[in-house]
């Protein structure tokens, strides 16, 4: 298990490196203020904002300053929540990979690549699976989508 989140760390800091890499150089100083204060950049423009669904897991964690844009619904009672939130991909990665843990959720497998990083888990009678990824042209926002579905569906 330690495994696991040690390969899936070294995945998201090795593609989050290369991105930065390709770069050339590090986000505006602006995204990273953005990112630290929880507000979405302008140019991530929301629009429409939803309440968290009733029947998403209550104890799954969404980063700081995270905006519930849509949902959709899938057989089998699956929902996926879209979201956008001022952050980076690795740094949502991280987030998420501490926070589900600690709220009863344990990550079953993952991958990442330059400004995505995704993976799947399990727990709290939930299994699903999230994506994060940055948004393009927008530093300091990501969107991150969320699928759950009650366990054994």
């Amino acid at each position: 298990m330690k495994r696991m989140h040690l390969v899936l760390l070294a995945l998201v800091s090795a593609g989050c490196a290369s991105q930065q890499a390709n770069r050339g150089a590090e986000p505006p100083a602006a995204s990273t203020a953005q990112a630290s204060t929880g507000t979405l950049p302008g140019c991530a423009g929301p629009g429409t904002r939803i309440e968290r669904p009733p029947d998403f897991p209550a104890a799954f964690p969404l980063p700081p300053g995270a905006v519930m844009t849509s949902e959709e619904r899938r057989s089998g009672g699956r929902l996926i929540l879209h979201t956008l939130a001022p952050s980076d991909a690795k740094a949502v990665a991280r987030f998420l990979e501490r926070e589900l843990p600690a709220a009863g959720f344990r990550l079953t497998g993952g991958e990442s690549e330059p400004g995505e990083a995704e993976a799947h888990y399990e727990g709290s009678g939930y299994v699903g699976r999230w994506k994060v990824q940055d948004v393009d042209g927008c530093p300091g926002a990501v969107s991150l989508d969320v699928l759950v579905a009650p366990a054994g569906s």
